[in-house]
């Protein structure tokens, strides 16, 4: 199963109770930080074999708003897209991820 960034925050945010905060890092390992942009940006496919990604190529264009993550690990799960983060201002007051490194699905 392959789930964005977004998808995902979505389905969180949903729970009032307080439940998404444990079942978010369960289910993509990293907790919702905002919007730090909403741009045209560049979109870098890290896994070219991935099902849901082989179609695509190195990187595509697309205009989004852009989820940030915080407590956010590579360890914790396989990122097959993630922001090409030459293509945003990273100087944004509402950008926190110093390693700069954006996972999208």
């Amino acid at each position: 199963m392959m789930m964005t960034m977004s998808e995902a925050v979505e389905v969180l945010e949903r729970d009032q109770q307080g439940y998404a905060t444990t079942i978010g890092l369960m289910t993509i390992g990293a907790y919702f930080d905002g919007h730090p942009c909403h741009q045209d940006v560049t979109v870098k496919v890290e896994d070219q074999h991935h099902p849901a990604t082989r179609h695509l190529g190195k990187s595509f264009q697309i205009k989004d708003e852009i989820y940030q993550m915080k407590n956010f690990s590579r360890d914790r799960v396989h990122v097959v897209m993630s922001l090409d983060a030459s293509s945003v201002d990273l100087t944004l007051p509402a950008v926190h991820r110093a390693d700069k490194d954006f996972a999208l699905a």
